[in-house]
């Protein structure tokens, strides 16, 4: 159109203007198709969300699918708002849910910054198919229009990214040690392998045998609004923003009336994400019975903290033989951990929760970095 573009952000040694572009104009898809050991492929499963990158598979088995090269630009395309985007570092395959782009004139660094963008992939999601697992349109996606600098401010403003991206990987590195730390000390606590203060004298307790499972008065769907006096949580909402609400009448009458969680007890999803935990601070809400329940703990030998700690940290999927789609009460009341004295429980639950707020805190920087990384894009790209 004759306008001359620059990015808001420079290096102040580059001053020509971009040229503009369609992604077909430097890039295309790999369509041969190849066979690879699993750990070099590459699918939806094992791509990280939020550009994070990849978790490589470890089974040393043949597996067929899409030719890729180190360098490739990967998208998933299923459900691509969860941005999952990473530039291969090896030669291997991916699925054909995984569009790979092959960079032709164009610096591949530069191309999976051009990809890797909120700016990209709200494009994308602009003309995907499908409402439950909407999927980009190829065509669309090579009909992206953008701009690009000269090949030398392509290698400077991805030598730039680049450091950007390794102080983000080195911090979700870091986050991973500390929750797979936590992780191994919670299992040895759950199968009675970790005694703190030397302590031996662990009695192995079935939770049914001191708690009761309970939930809430039934709501229904008629008796709440989206805005309104007090939020009413459902399986998709608990932890998180809620999007109905009950009158502050009714939530009144159903506390007095039926069962309704105590301060310091905590709540269990057991449909959807099941066996999601989060504590009950006191505050004014209610929940969705029988999907959502608590434990009320009977017992003076356990506290509700040591209690929040092993439960939230069950891996429900090895209990049954098939995969576990609900929680039912028995499989709540069916639970056995080991129990030590209430001292030692005080001091395992001091530290797992201070090791927890430290994942928080380092959580909080990551997304921080982030942060900072997409208004840089914003600025340094067109």
């Amino acid at each position: 159109n004759g306008i001359e573009k620059y990015p808001k952000l420079r290096f102040p040694e580059f001053t020509e203007p971009w040229r503009d572009i369609k992604l077909s104009d430097v890039s295309s898809y790999r369509n041969k198709r190849t066979t690879v050991s699993k750990v070099k492929y590459v699918s939806t499963e094992n791509m990280l969300q939020n550009y994070a990158g990849l978790e490589p598979y470890t089974e040393d088995i043949e597996t067929d699918g899409i030719a890729i090269f180190s360098n490739d630009t990967l998208l998933a395309n299923i459900r691509p708002y969860l941005k999952k985007v990473l530039k291969s570092e090896f030669n291997g395959a991916c699925s054909t849910d995984v569009l790979a782009f092959s960079p032709e004139q164009i610096n591949p660094d530069f191309l999976y910054s051009l990809i890797a963008q909120d700016k990209f992939i709200d494009y994308v999601m602009s003309g995907a198919k499908g409402s439950k697992m909407p999927r980009g349109d190829k065509s669309h996606i090579m009909d992206y229009a953008t701009s690009i600098p000269t090949e030398e401010e392509q290698q400077k403003i991805s030598s730039f990214v680049e450091l950007i991206n390794n102080r983000i990987a080195a911090q979700t590195y870091y986050i991973e040690l500390l929750k797979k730390y936590k992780r191994g000390v919670i299992s040895k606590l759950l199968n009675g392998t970790l005694a703190f203060d030397s302590c031996s004298d662990m009695e192995l307790k079935r939770v049914g045998d001191f708690c009761e499972v309970q939930m809430c008065k039934r709501i229904f769907k008629e008796q709440t609004t989206p805005i309104g006096e007090v939020p009413f949580y459902k399986i998709g909402t608990i932890g998180g923003k809620p999007d109905a609400y009950i009158t502050r009448t009714l939530y009144d009458e159903y506390r007095k009336k039926y069962s309704f969680p105590r301060k310091g007890e905590f709540l269990i999803s057991c449909a959807g994400t099941v066996g999601k935990c989060v504590l009950y601070n006191g505050e004014d809400s209610y929940y969705q019975d029988s999907n959502i329940v608590w434990l009320r703990n009977n017992s003076a030998e356990v506290t509700n903290e040591y209690l929040f700690m092993l439960v939230s940290n069950v891996d429900w999927s090895t209990l049954n033989s098939t995969t576990i789609t609900r929680i039912y009460n028995d499989n709540l009341r069916d639970l056995s951990f080991y129990i030590p004295p209430v001292s030692t429980q005080k001091k395992i639950t001091s530290f797992i929760f201070s090791l927890m707020r430290r994942i928080d805190f380092e959580q909080e920087m990551l997304e921080g970095f982030l942060q900072e990384k997409a208004g840089l894009l914003q600025q340094l790209f067109i």
